[in-house]
């Protein structure tokens, strides 16, 4: 059974699937659907989510899309397949519509402050099967795509099936990544996409409509605290977030599972300096589990 929701109210008639509201009452949704194909799905939206010009397709059984909270709207074009995660982190910004599909159970991870711009594309498949003409093995499997807190991603971009941005880093417009990590406080450029600039940080001024005497005063960073970002005690690599989410079979557990990443782990969750990241030591492994009952109560 398919179901077309359009309005707020029409969410009280989603049936076999679920749609969570953390507050209704700041929730919004303008020129948008939500459209699903299957069951047992989970849309969930903590508090202050705004939909504008948003589709959201789920296309099979047992996926997940979040929304965290946001002071911006949000603007996407999401297809989740059967099994697949699409989260959307905090305080992102998206300037236009940026175009995900999740396929093959894989997922799409997005950090805080995001900052994307427009007409940029993200899949976790190719899709269709490519083999060994020596062994006939597939040698394309699907794989997640996982982005850091505050990253910028430059119009036009293509980030393809296996790509790690880590906390901090720049995409340039136009760029195209296929399975490349970039570390943090890294800037890649081109196609495909290679590191033109390191050891760098970004901020969230725009100088579009700027004077000189503004161009002047901004010759030096005159913010609080620079978006660096380094490995520590904190750090979960992406690879653990994505072994996690993998173990966890139903949207339900899937969803735990990012509530609890969605507590604060600190400003180094998702760098990545350049040396091998820390394991998943069983500090963290007690942090999660801790986070997970207390969202549990």
């Amino acid at each position: 059974m398919s179901q077309v929701i359009k309005t707020t109210e029409d969410i009280a008639g989603c049936t076999d699937n679920k749609i969570i509201l953390s507050d209704p009452e700041s929730f919004s949704m303008k020129n948008s659907e939500i459209i699903i194909h299957g069951e047992n799905n989970i849309l969930f939206c903590e508090e202050g989510v705004s939909m504008e010009n948003c589709r959201v397709i789920f296309n099979a059984n047992d996926s997940v899309v979040y929304f965290s909270k946001n002071k911006h709207i949000y603007r996407v074009d999401v297809t989740v397949n059967n099994g697949c995660v699409c989260y959307f982190g905090k305080e992102g910004y998206y300037n236009g519509a940026v175009h995900i599909i999740c396929s093959e159970g894989k997922s799409v991870f997005i950090g805080d402050e995001a900052l994307v711009s427009f007409g940029v594309w993200i899949r976790t498949a190719d899709p269709h099967l490519v083999y060994s003409a020596e062994t006939h093995d597939r040698i394309n499997p699907s794989k997640s795509v996982y982005i850091g807190d505050h990253v910028w991603i430059g119009q036009n971009a293509l980030i393809l099936k296996g790509s790690r941005i880590h906390s901090g880093s720049i995409l340039g417009g136009g760029a195209v990544l296929a399975g490349k990590s970039i570390p943090s406080n890294t800037s890649y450029a081109g196609n495909p996409a290679k590191e033109v600039a390191n050891n760098l940080f970004w901020a969230d001024p725009c100088v579009h409509k700027w004077t000189p005497k503004q161009t002047k005063y901004h010759k030096h960073f005159k913010g609080k605290e620079p978006a660096l970002f380094r490995e520590d005690a904190d750090t979960v690599p992406f690879a653990t977030v994505d072994s996690e989410l993998s173990a966890r079979g139903t949207a339900d557990e899937k969803l735990e599972y990012l509530r609890s990443l969605s507590s604060d782990y600190g400003k180094n969750r998702f760098a990545l300096n350049g040396r091998t990241p820390l394991p998943a030591g069983s500090d963290m492994k007690k942090r999660i589990k801790k986070a997970i009952k207390s969202i549990v109560k």
